[in-house]
């Protein structure tokens, strides 16, 4: 551990770091080390069963199939350069980490290692990502029948949907920028008691680790104004879902690859490459960034989500949208609409880099821009463009992942069979709830 990080800790009166990480249901975990001991978890970080990985959702046992047990020890190593002091908690500090084993080498089942595997991969090639999400979550209360009720009854980007929540969102966002994190903008979603607050882009782990960061925030300011803050996909089942688009893009020595600067609007080479990869696994990424059954109550036609194969050009109904800009350069990035809050951000950033690679090394197809709403194409339209509508479920997504060789290789053995044994488990266990319970479990999990 560096110095000028213990004198951080010191300056600061800090008695706990709590050494942070998210599993494979993106359920946000940790374990506070007391100052004291500090000097004896600095380089390792502390040791936890291989097990811990292979919890589920809502059950602290371990999937029968992911290939994981309490048999075994791996170490939560901290990345000292995340150090952070959340304002919400004093004395207290939060490192991200990375899992390793006895012999110090990554741990194959952490997913902030799979992603920093898929870094080097994409900086093999002289380039790197940038990537952000545009967080979306619900504020609820609990009614006296035990109901579950919006905060407020506004609509997509109402200014009342903001006034609602004034302050709360004002505290939300000095808390993010007191931790180093960029907010842009925020306005009310479509669904009620819904807002969106969007962060800036940065490098690609460090949006992923923003993520959590954004998360527990989130949850905590809520919390002190008597309100919950969930980003469940789906919570009511009349208004629109939860979303986390991902933005992101690919830069070499920092020039930005996606925008063509020969023809303003349109994507590169490089770019339409990179988005025929991410295209073409589409179905089987599904698997990753719409991990729940409830996930598929969000991805419905007509919700702004995208639920047909395609990509277009400032179209918010193309799963893969390429927003465009007044002035050149443009576009900067791609967007993927059907990521959710569900999914761990590592596994999503680190499974878009393998399939955007799969499209820069391998001459795959892509359609032609989907220029209409694409749910009014027909049969016969889609088989005419070589379009296909995306899973419906998680199960046909967990099988079309299970079956890509390409994301199964980039994962490896040890992560895909743990990552697949907790979604089917967790499928299992949940098989026929209904909606209400379905919320009710799931409501505080995300």
């Amino acid at each position: 551990m560096g110095f000028e990080w213990k004198s951080m800790l010191e300056e600061h009166d800090i008695k706990w770091v709590r050494f942070v990480w998210a599993d494979l249901g993106n359920r946000i975990r940790g374990e506070a080390i007391h100052i004291d001991a500090i000097d004896s978890v600095a380089s390792s970080g502390p040791a936890f069963t291989e097990g811990l990985m292979g919890l589920m959702l809502l059950w602290d046992h371990v999937a029968p199939e992911s290939g994981l047990s309490p048999v075994g020890q791996v170490w939560a190593r901290p990345d000292w350069s995340t150090l952070r002091l959340p304002p919400y908690l004093p004395g207290h500090a939060e490192v991200m980490t990375d899992f390793v084993t006895r012999d110090g080498a990554p741990w194959a089942c952490s997913p902030r290692v799979f992603l920093k595997r898929m870094i080097e991969k994409l900086a093999e090639r002289g380039m790197e990502m940038v990537a952000s999400f545009e967080n979306e979550f619900h504020l609820v209360i609990q009614g006296e029948d035990g109901s579950i009720q919006p905060c407020d009854h506004s609509n997509y980007a109402c200014i009342e949907g903001l006034n609602a929540h004034r302050e709360l969102l004002d505290e939300l966002a000095e808390t993010l920028i007191a931790q180093g994190i960029f907010v842009q903008a925020c306005h009310a979603e479509a669904g009620h008691g819904q807002v969106e607050m969007v962060i800036r882009h940065r490098d690609v782990l460090g949006a992923a680790d923003q993520q959590l960061v954004f998360r527990e925030t989130a949850r905590e300011i809520s919390e002190r104004h008597g309100k919950t803050a969930t980003f469940l996909p789906v919570v009511f089942e009349k208004f629109a879902g939860t979303g986390c688009h991902v933005h992101f893009s690919i830069n070499r020595d920092g020039e930005n690859l996606i925008p063509d600067l020969e023809q303003p609007h349109l994507l590169s080479e490089t770019g339409r490459r990179f988005l025929s990869g991410v295209l073409y696994h589409l179905p089987a990424l599904m698997g990753i960034v719409a991990p729940i059954n409830n996930s598929y109550r969000r991805l419905q036609p007509g919700m702004w989500n995208g639920t047909i194969q395609c990509w277009g050009y400032d179209n918010k109904e193309a799963p893969l949208r390429v927003p465009t800009s007044l002035e050149p350069p443009s576009p900067t990035n791609i967007e993927l609409k059907t990521n959710d809050q569900a999914a761990n951000p590592y596994l999503t950033l680190g499974a878009i880099i393998a399939a955007g690679l799969h499209g820069l090394e391998e001459d795959l197809p892509l359609p032609a821009s989907t220029d209409v709403d694409p749910n009014v194409l027909t049969d016969e339209d889609l088989a005419e463009q070589g379009l296909s509508v995306l899973p419906r479920d998680l199960t046909t997504s967990l099988n079309n992942l299970e079956a890509d060789v390409t994301l199964m290789e980039a994962m490896g053995p040890v992560l895909s069979k743990a990552y697949l044994g907790v979604k089917r488990c967790e499928l299992q266990e949940q098989e026929g709830w209904p909606f209400e319970a379905e919320v009710n479990w799931l409501l505080t999990a995300f």
